[in-house]
């Protein structure tokens, strides 16, 4: 006897088949006639719109995203070319400089370690090569004695004789207190070159550079800087520094000149309102850089002191009571000649003269190369001519 499922499967078949000529043919008719629109009901159609709203709220949103990231990227992209704009522009971190600086390291003349108190030896063997300088970062603050006394002589080119961070903040190559604390200094490398005859003074970034003439040393022209990480071993350091000077350099030329100036008197010789011969005046005579018997307020003591310009006569005299100077100008001077003053006598009469300023130190008198100012209440624009007269005893 069969299984009665067995038996079901069989009965089934016809079945199926049937069922499936049924489908075939109602396919068949679908093809042929027209769909009929479906009722929709008030559900699906709230069901569609809330979905179509959510959509295009949804498409909104897309398109303002994407506007919104184009819109970054543009200020991204601006800000970068901004940024890479700015560090081609700055001597201290382009990278382009690298090139530079291997040349220069390469044709390095000398080396030379940093302080603030010292200054650089005579340069004479490296003219015009390149020399580099390592500064430490303790010295790139503004309580840096060379800047706090603005040791800085020139604008582009600089004596040698100038603070190397004080030419770093006047040319604009770097910024005190901005470099980064990885950083343990910066190499500084310069041009060496012929001196000067005129060193301008100039204000630049902060900084106002001071004005020299006929130095004596050499010339500075910054090249580039770059910092360092670490400034090298100890030994090598020490070596650098003891190629310093030991004090910062003197303007040599002018301290000859000054020793000329001491040793030589100008003696030429101009004639007095009175028609007579007298020195010719100088500042050298008169700014007591003599030695100290020679200087003019050790003279007047002993001697009266006459200075003359083209029109009026003045008298320079030393009160020993008080230990102090007057100035008195001459009365009618064309008729006060030599002859005269020896008979009347020196300082002259009160008759003579007329009081101009009394009890004056000898600092108050400020010489120019041909003029005298005296508190503000005495000066004479233009000096021709001076003469001394011993006192009588």
């Amino acid at each position: 006897m069969e299984h009665p499922d067995k038996f079901e499967q069989l009965v089934q078949k016809p079945i199926k088949a049937e069922t499936d000529a049924q489908n075939v043919q109602k396919m068949s008719q679908a093809s042929q006639d027209p769909p009929k629109p479906e009722a929709v009901s008030e559900r699906d159609e709230n069901i569609d719109q809330s979905s179509q709203s959510h959509n295009s709220e949804k498409k909104n949103e897309t398109e303002l995203i994407l506007k919104n990231s184009s819109v970054l990227v543009r200020k991204r992209k601006a800000v970068t070319s901004k940024k890479i704009g700015s560090d081609k522009k700055s001597k201290n971190y382009d990278s382009d400089n690298d090139s530079k600086v291997q040349d220069m390291d390469s044709n390095l003349k000398a080396e030379f370690l940093y302080h603030d108190s010292y200054a650089l030896p005579d340069l004479t063997d490296y003219l015009q090569g390149y020399i580099k300088i390592i500064v430490a970062r303790e010295y790139l603050t503004n309580q840096n004695k060379a800047i706090i006394k603005r040791q800085i002589w020139g604008n582009e080119f600089y004596s040698s004789n100038s603070d190397i961070v004080c030419i770093l903040q006047h040319c604009g190559a770097f910024k005190l207190q901005e470099l980064p604390p990885k950083y343990q200094g910066l190499a500084v490398y310069f041009k060496v070159s012929r001196n000067r005859n005129n060193y301008a003074s100039h204000f630049k970034n902060g900084v106002r550079s001071r004005r020299t003439q006929s130095f004596d040393g050499h010339s500075l022209k910054f090249e580039t800087a770059i910092e360092l990480v670490n400034l090298g071993p100890q030994e090598k350091l020490n070596s650098l520094a003891s190629r310093m000077s030991t004090k910062r350099s003197i303007r040599r030329k002018q301290k000859q000149a000054r020793k000329a100036l001491e040793s030589e008197q100008d003696m030429s010789i101009v004639f007095n309102l009175s028609g007579e011969p007298m020195n010719k005046f100088n500042l050298g005579e008169f700014g007591d850089r003599r030695h100290i018997d020679r200087r003019v307020s050790e003279t007047i003591q002993k001697e009266v002191l006459y200075l003359e310009t083209y029109a009026k006569r003045y008298e320079v005299s030393f009160d020993p009571h008080k230990k102090l100077y007057n100035v008195k100008e001459v009365q009618k001077p064309l008729l006060k000649d030599l002859v005269y003053m020896y008979k009347a006598g020196v300082p002259l009469p009160e008759t003579d003269v007329k009081e101009v300023l009394t009890d004056l130190e000898w600092k108050e008198f400020l010489w120019g190369d041909h003029s005298l100012r005296i508190r503000d209440s005495l000066k004479l624009n233009y000096i021709n001519g001076y003469m001394y007269i011993p006192i009588p005893e």
